[in-house]
């Protein structure tokens, strides 16, 4: 599993949580340079402080987000005693490169082991946003932006 071409094509970043290694593919990277230069070419004089939400967005929130999905496959799949070659992490998600479990039980506990990791993930985005907010009006955003933004045209 380690000749793969996804983790030859990446960036190793280590083997932090149960000896399982960790790689950024190159097109992480490329996203990020790609939505920072659209929002610095669209919206630095109306949004200035839409390019810090691309940067924040596109950099840590969703490495950690993607890390802690295939994380929870890829634990869940060392449990049930299957085999764990690594974790490749690129923009629009990740995967984790899973050897077999115990059979279509294990499988379906690995696949849904993914998905199970956002409900606190999504508790403490909220905690965060909470703690942030400026927003007078109660512990949930205003979409009051988002309808300004979306209202300008078509293109917003």
């Amino acid at each position: 599993m380690a000749n793969s071409p996804a983790l030859s094509s990446s960036v190793p970043l280590g083997s932090c949580i149960a000896g399982i290694p960790i790689t950024l593919h190159w097109s992480f990277f490329l996203l990020l340079a790609l939505e920072l230069v659209n929002a610095l070419v669209k919206y630095v004089s109306k949004y200035p402080t839409y390019i810090l939400f691309v940067v924040v967005l596109y950099g840590p929130i969703l490495f950690l987000t993607i890390l802690a999905h295939e994380f929870g496959h890829a634990l869940t799949t060392k449990k049930l005693g299957g085999s764990v070659g690594g974790i490749v992490l690129w923009p629009l998600g990740g995967f984790a490169i899973c050897g077999p479990t115990e059979g279509l039980s294990g499988d379906l506990k690995v696949s849904l082991a993914g998905p199970l990791t956002h409900i606190p993930m999504a508790f403490i985005w909220w905690c965060l946003y909470v703690g942030v907010s400026e927003d007078e009006s109660g512990l949930w955003p205003s979409m009051t932006i988002y309808l300004d933004v979306l209202s300008n045209s078509a293109a917003g």
